[in-house]
């Protein structure tokens, strides 16, 4: 009788070994961040971290059992860890993605530059919900105006106005007196040209307020290349174009400096 109980408990504890090693070979996969746990293949599909596991791509610290940390959907419905972004108020907040890549996003305004959202909410009927919310540029408080970040005339990356125009011409024979064109009725008009100066290490911008109309009559001047010479040539305006003179250019440290530092990671 002893004999047949002994057998009978290694048969036991074999089988017990036999499962356990199955049910690491179906939910503990590196992809789905339940390496040492799980439930087979409802932990290994993608989102599982919406389904119950967790994700290690959105840092929670893998998978595990029930004492480990709460997964995504736990701390969703317990209403912690969810960001809430006041677009209207243009303050940065956070940041969301698709189910089972959660990115991480940092929004934050500063005394002068503001960040702008766009937030998108989906709900159903139920009262089920998923919003997400993308950055949509940067504001000048004290120029008020949008900018983005390029190279000014100084060299120095600045967050440069966006409601501009490249010049393509000029008004006067030595092509210093810088002018854009405008197709048809735009509205609103550019408040800005820009013309571009090639620097040893990048290309820069020089910033012009948009002046007055150039008379349809006037001659035009664009820097054409003659044999191995660049030179000042007339080139005269055509139907539909309307061309604007260039004001005083605007010191580049009018803009704000802007810094840009990209970080990788394996």
């Amino acid at each position: 009788m002893k004999a047949f109980l002994m057998v009978t408990m290694l048969a036991a504890i074999a089988c017990g070994n036999e499962q356990n090693g199955n049910a690491l070979a179906g939910g503990g996969s590196p992809d789905s961040g339940n390496a040492g746990g799980g439930n087979g293949a409802a932990d290994a599909r993608p989102g599982s971290q919406l389904d119950g596991g967790s994700d290690a791509r959105v840092g929670t610290g893998g998978g595990g059992d029930a004492g480990s940390a709460p997964d995504a959907r736990s701390t969703a419905d317990a209403g912690g860890g969810v960001i809430s972004v006041d677009a209207a108020s243009l303050d940065g907040g956070g940041g969301g993605g698709a189910p089972g890549d959660i990115p991480a996003f940092t929004f934050r305004s500063g005394t002068r530059i503001r960040v702008r959202t766009t937030t998108t909410t989906i709900t159903t009927a139920d009262g089920a919900s998923y919003s997400t919310t993308q950055f949509n540029g940067w504001f000048d408080r004290e120029r008020n105006e949008e900018c983005a970040p390029s190279f000014a005339s100084d060299e120095a990356r600045r967050c440069l106005p966006t409601n501009i125009v490249e010049a393509e011409a000029f008004r006067d024979s030595r092509c210093t007196a810088a002018i854009a064109k405008v197709l048809g009725a735009a509205t609103p008009l550019p408040a800005y040209l820009k013309t571009a100066v090639f620097t040893a290490q990048q290309l820069t911008w020089r910033i012009f307020p948009r002046d007055e109309a150039v008379p349809k009559e006037a001659m035009l001047y664009q820097l054409v290349q003659v044999d191995t010479r660049i030179v000042c040539g007339e080139r005269s305006q055509r139907a539909g174009e309307v061309w604007y003179a260039s004001g005083t250019e605007i010191a580049p440290t009018q803009f704000a400096a802007m810094t840009i530092i990209t970080t990788t990671t394996e």
